[in-house]
C-alpha cells in the first residue's frame, strides 16, 4: 500500500501526497526522481533519504520542514521499503527475456539480437544522435526502447526517433528497465556506448542514497 499523508497549508488548501509505488511510476518520473542533487554532496544519509523523498512525492522541502516528525518519519519508512522494492526488481530485470511489450494499446516486438537484428540507421540514429543527448543512463533506456522496438510492419524512420523517445518516457517503470536490462545484459557494444554516460549515473540521487545507507551504520531511519 503507499504510503498516504494529507497536508493543510496556512489558506486552508489540503493537499495528498504519497511515497508513490513502483508499479504507478513510469520512466519520466524515474529520471526527474533520480537527477542528480549538487546539494547532497557531502550530507549525512538521513539527509539524502529526506532529499529523495521530497522529490519522490513532490512535497516541497520547506513543506516537509513543517510537518510532524511522526508524519515525516512515515514517509522515510516508506522510502526505505520502497528502495527495498527497486533492489529487488533490479535484481528481476536482470533475468528477463522480453520478447514484446504493450503501451497504449501498442504491441512493440523486442529484438533478441540487437547487434544483428539493428540496422546501420537505427545504429547510427541512437548511438550517434539520441545518447548523446541523455543526462542520465534511466533516461538512455527510452532512447534505446524507441530506436530498436518498434510495432509489427513498421520500419525504423530517424526523423520519428525524438519523437518515440518522449512517448516511451511514459513507459512504466518496470517495462522500461526489463527491455534495457535484457539488451544490455546481450550486447557488449551498447554496454560501451551507455558507459560514457556513466559519470551522469554515478551522480545519481538515488544511487548516492543507497550507498549512503549501505555504508553507514544507521541502516534504520527511525528516530
Amino acid at each position: 500500500q503507499p504510503m498516504k499523508i494529507q497536508t493543510t497549508d496556512p489558506s486552508g488548501a489540503s493537499k495528498s501526497y504519497r511515497i508513490k509505488p513502483l508499479d504507478d511510476m513510469t520512466l519520466g518520473e524515474w529520471v526527474t526522481m533520480t537527477q542528480p542533487d549538487p546539494t547532497t554532496e557531502g550530507v549525512e544519509a538521513y539527509e539524502q533519504l529526506l532529499h529523495l523523498v521530497a522529490r519522490h512525492t513532490t512535497l516541497p522541502r520547506k513543506v516537509l520542514n513543517k510537518m510532524p516528525a511522526v508524519e515525516v518519519t512515515k514517509l522515510v519508512d516508506a522510502m526505505v521499503g520502497t528502495l527495498d522494492e527497486i533492489a529487488k526488481a533490479r535484481e528481476a530485470a536482470e533475468k528477463a527475456e522480453p520478447k514484446s511489450f504493450t503501451f497504449k494499446g501498442e504491441v512493440y516486438f523486442v529484438p533478441q539480437n540487437i547487434e544483428a537484428e539493428l540496422t546501420f540507421g537505427q545504429w547510427e540514429s541512437l548511438t550517434k544522435v539520441m545518447i548523446p543527448q541523455c543526462t542520465s543512463d534511466a533516461e538512455s533506456y527510452a532512447a534505446v526502447i524507441a530506436a530498436t522496438c518498434m510495432p509489427e510492419g513498421e520500419e525504423f524512420d530517424g526523423a520519428k526517433m525524438a519523437q518515440r523517445k518522449a512517448l516511451f518516457m511514459g513507459l512504466p517503470w518496470r517495462t522500461a528497465f526489463d527491455v534495457a536490462a535484457f539488451f544490455f545484459d546481450n550486447s557488449e557494444q551498447l554496454r560501451s556506448v551507455i558507459s560514457r554516460i556513466g559519470k551522469d549515473a554515478q551522480r545519481s540521487l538515488l544511487l548516492k542514497v543507497e550507498q549512503a545507507l549501505t555504508s553507514s551504520s544507521t541502516s534504520t531511519v527511525h528516530t
